[in-house]
């Protein structure tokens, strides 16, 4: 826990760093994230399971919507001026209320609600590649300017990883 925990504080630090070279307020949010996601994993979970004997679930369940609403953000204003823009506000609904039906009729919120998110990994999964097939399609383009381009690509493998994680293994 302390090595995932130091590992979270290295990606704020590089990010809080990142953000003076790289403008965009999308960053920002990701950097909130990061702080979030550090306080939920060394303290919020942690002290709700050994202080309040409620499952650690209860605070991934709540950080999830959290982390599903930037990310979903992020891409709706990453693809502003595209067509897909329009699709992204309709297909975040159904997210989330399929994640609310989820939480409150289906599991509960001490069992995660994977069924839900395997929906938003596939959504973003789609919108990383569509945002790669866009890069691609141009005639001349320099990655290693497009942070952006790495973010793509960075959460196409993540979220590839994690929707085999929670197809493969039970709650």
């Amino acid at each position: 826990m302390l090595i995932y925990g130091i590992l979270i504080l290295t990606a704020f630090i590089t990010g809080a760093c990142a953000c003076f070279f790289f403008r965009p307020y999308y960053f920002k949010l990701i950097l909130t994230l990061l702080l979030v996601t550090f306080l939920n994993e060394m303290i919020a979970a942690p002290l709700l399971h050994e202080e309040y004997s409620i499952r650690q679930n209860v605070a991934y369940n709540v950080f999830s919507l959290i982390d599903m609403s930037v990310w979903l953000f992020i891409f709706y204003k990453l693809n502003t001026g595209y067509k897909v823009q329009k699709s992204v506000l309709p297909v975040t609904v159904v997210i989330f209320v399929y994640t609310f039906v989820e939480l409150f009729f289906l599991k509960g919120w001490e069992v995660l609600h994977s069924d839900s998110f395997r929906l938003y990994e596939i959504f973003i999964i789609t919108l990383s590649i569509i945002y790669l097939y866009r890069i691609l399609k141009q005639e001349y383009y320099v990655i290693s300017f497009d942070p952006f381009f790495w973010m793509c690509a960075a959460c196409l493998l993540y979220h590839s990883i994690l929707i085999l994680t929670f197809t493969s293994t039970q709650n």
